[in-house]
């Protein structure tokens, strides 16, 4: 028995002439498993922002990554032990966004972390999550002067209960790990650095 295979050409009956919105992009990249935040933050000459995350599963802290750790731990595998990097800290006074994309499937959650200077990327498992999301905390001072808990990536089990989540806002860091099973919580620390000039 053959087949003989063919296409048929057609055009959308749709005529949408209306402008694709912050709504539309949102929608289409929280199905696609993409979602973000961005944080503002002011610098100034000589600082930086060190950046953090702590993954706790049922409570417990089970993994902590820090980018610029990472990247030095990964240059010095390949060129030696001292290196010093300077690219990420502030050359003069200004107000930055540092980024943070999350690309989740069922299996995996990427984070892409973008902040000035440095590019990295955190990987962590979530085949065990029935359901989860992220939470930028709000207003944040632009002018953060301790360690800050910028945003979360929260969830529950498959063998949780819960079929949805609760609203994670206003929950203190202990009230968070009690409630959820998975907590990844990301930090923003200024720091100052050495201009390598």
């Amino acid at each position: 028995m053959t087949f003989w295979g063919f296409s048929i050409s057609g055009f959308s009956q749709i005529k949408n002439l209306e402008l694709v919105d912050e709504i539309d992009y949102k929608t289409i990249l929280n199905e696609q498993g993409i979602s973000y935040f961005k944080n503002l933050l002011t610098l100034k000459r000589g600082e930086y922002i060190d950046i953090n995350i702590d993954v706790y599963e049922k409570g417990k802290l089970v993994e902590s990554y820090n980018p610029l750790d990472d990247l030095i731990r990964k240059l010095e595998k390949s060129f030696g032990a001292g290196i010093k990097l300077n690219n990420h800290i502030s050359r003069n006074d200004t107000i930055i966004y540092h980024r943070f994309y999350f690309f989740k499937n069922e299996d995996s959650l990427k984070i892409v972390i973008n902040s000035p200077g440095i590019k990295s990327t955190f990987k962590y498992g979530i085949q065990k999550i029935k359901v989860s999301n992220i939470y930028q905390i709000p207003n944040i001072s632009n002018d953060i002067d301790q360690k800050t808990l910028l945003g979360i990536y929260y969830g529950v089990f498959k063998d949780n209960n819960n079929d949805w989540l609760d609203c994670p806002a206003g929950l203190s860091v202990e009230n968070l790990l009690k409630k959820f099973d998975l907590v990844i919580l990301i930090y923003g620390e200024k720091k100052k650095g050495d201009l390598l000039e």
